[in-house]
């Protein structure tokens, strides 16, 4: 079983880093746009209030809504309302 991340009490926030480290995921751009969606005051890390309310808006969101959601964290980069390969 997997330790849990301490976040320091004094902030109680954990950063980018922190999180793909914990979940054992590499730092690409997907997983900064997705950070950033968190991240509802722009400080770079997020808290469990942040945490809380984004998990409750996607397990809110309909099937399409969750594509649509999906398909706009990959197009940001172009805006071409399609995605290429390289995508």
């Amino acid at each position: 079983m997997r330790n849990v991340v301490a976040i320091p009490v004094a902030t109680g926030r954990i950063d980018l880093h922190e999180l793909l480290d914990y979940v054992e995921l590499p730092n690409s751009s997907f997983a900064r746009r997705t950070f950033k969606i968190f991240d509802d005051d722009n400080s770079g890390s997020i808290d469990f209030r942040e945490f809380v309310l984004t998990l409750w808006n996607f397990c809110s969101c309909s099937d399409s809504s969750l594509r649509m959601f999906a398909f706009d964290l990959y197009d940001q980069v172009f805006g071409a309302g399609c995605l290429w390969a390289r995508d």
